[in-house]
């Protein structure tokens, strides 16, 4: 499984509850070159936090560019047998996750695959959303589409992307 750009609608803090849209490009500091991949514990950008689920071994940082890995010109998130995700907001608040940006993992692993999203409320309420792969291979490596989450997968403090590789 791999994560490109992810895109939440974020609850602002006004009194009129009003939404902004956040953007995660992940290729902010330390930057990953390109061709270069490290395994992290942590990343922040952009008010979001990301990090491993206790217990798991974390997720890559991918610079893009590496031969027969998905490649849009961009950094990603990437998750291998043993690794896995989790995310929210810096302080704290709800939000709504939009679209996500997922290929298969790579030119030897690209068949369509079940993306598992598990959502935790403020009132401890869990909600799940499952997005399959298209499995599009150009040939050369998994390339990158763009999936909607559920309406219903709303108003969450954290989300977590557990793997089985």
């Amino acid at each position: 499984m791999v994560i490109s750009a992810l895109l939440l609608s974020v609850r602002a803090a006004s009194a009129q509850g009003t939404f902004q849209s956040l953007t995660v490009t992940f290729d902010g500091p330390p930057r990953v070159p390109p061709t270069s991949n490290i395994e992290v514990q942590s990343y922040q950008e952009s008010g979001a936090w990301f990090g491993a689920i206790p217990g798991t071994d974390g997720f890559g940082r991918n610079g893009g560019g590496i031969l027969g890995y998905p490649d849009n010109g961009t950094a990603y998130l990437q998750a291998s047998l043993g690794d896995s995700l989790r995310f929210g907001l810096l302080d704290g608040s709800s939000f709504t996750p939009v679209s996500v940006g997922l290929a298969e993992y790579s030119d030897i692993v690209h068949d369509p695959v079940t993306v598992h999203f598990v959502g935790y409320r403020p009132d401890g309420t869990v909600v799940t959303d499952d997005i399959t792969t298209a499995g599009i291979f150009n040939g050369t490596a998994p390339v990158f589409q763009t999936y909607s989450f559920d309406p219903g997968f709303s108003d969450l403090v954290r989300v977590e992307v557990p793997t089985d590789g």
